[in-house]
């Protein structure tokens, strides 16, 4: 496998390469990466296209580093072939740099690194291959009585425009953990989404002021939870509780899988779970060998 900028990537290929892999996520294709790195990804591809790993090289003076994509949960090696194993790829790959922050679908494998910590994470998802009333079932009796508050509430569901989401997630950013940076990223990667109407962004009206709103990627056998955020008065109205429960309902008895993209934060992971959701791992891979004065993971 060799290393391709940004430019030098075929996208039609990869796009194609991606979409022929099972399990494959929206994260991994073109246009959803070219948004959150502002056209900064590589990748490492071999020469048919038929094993890609995206890589986001994010340098600092003298130091060269890879990190996770803003808004993108897991990468990794993506591949069909059996006879390609993401062990020796990978410990090839991490050698070349003394700062890592990548999250894959799949254990890396890297036995005998002894640099590296690789952790696993959580996410939920809740298949939605059923009637709603049977999904409905599954919801913890909390969350029921949670949907059943928000309801006595005057507040409206309707759709949300980019612009209203965003100054939602702005004023509620601090809270969310997004940094200031990350914002314009996620405001082309909604764009980009829109674009290819691949975007539903919901939210809950209370006298024309958004308490609550929350974005979510569609695609044909997946639906992410993308982001969201409540403002004091939301949180107060259990609105969230109802924007959840309304996608849910949406998408019910189709084939798709609900990922709540999960969280390690445990309020919001008992959140998630309460609506029936599983946990899914995946992996975090971790590396920093320099020394204490030059430690940074910005």
């Amino acid at each position: 496998m060799h290393y391709f900028k940004n430019h030098q990537i075929d996208k039609a290929k990869w796009d194609n390469a991606i979409q022929g892999i099972e399990g494959a996520p929206v994260y991994a294709l073109s246009f959803y990466l070219d948004a959150v790195t502002g056209k900064k990804w590589g990748a490492y591809i071999n020469n048919d296209y038929s094993a890609l790993i995206p890589v986001y090289y994010r340098n600092l003076p003298g130091i060269k580093r890879i990190i996770q994509p803003p808004f993108t949960q897991q990468l990794g090696l993506f591949t069909n072939r059996q006879d390609i194993h993401s062990g020796a790829i990978f410990k090839k790959l991490i050698s070349r740099v003394p700062v890592v922050s990548y999250q894959t679908q799949k254990h890396p494998k890297l036995n005998g690194e002894s640099n590296c910590r690789v952790n696993e994470r959580v996410t939920f998802t809740l298949n939605l291959n059923q009637p709603f009333e049977e999904i409905k079932k599954q919801f913890s009796s909390n969350t029921k009585r949670n949907i059943n508050k928000a309801r006595k509430f005057p507040q409206t569901l309707r759709t949300v425009s980019i612009d209203r989401f965003m100054q939602l997630i702005a004023r509620e950013r601090t809270r969310l953990g997004i940094p200031q940076k990350h914002l314009k990223r996620l405001k082309k990667l909604l764009e980009a989404l829109e674009k290819r109407n691949s975007l539903l962004i919901n939210g809950i009206d209370n006298n024309q002021n958004i308490i609550a709103a929350g974005a979510w990627i569609i695609t044909p056998n997946r639906i992410y939870y993308l982001a969201g955020a409540s403002t004091e008065e939301g949180f107060h109205k259990r609105s969230m509780f109802l924007l959840q429960n309304h996608v849910i309902e949406l998408f019910s008895n189709t084939n798709a899988v609900y990922d709540f993209e999960g969280s390690m934060i445990p309020g919001i992971a008992r959140f998630f779970a309460s609506f029936g959701a599983q946990p899914e791992v995946y992996y975090y891979t971790e590396k920093n060998t320099l020394p204490t004065f030059g430690n940074t993971n910005r």
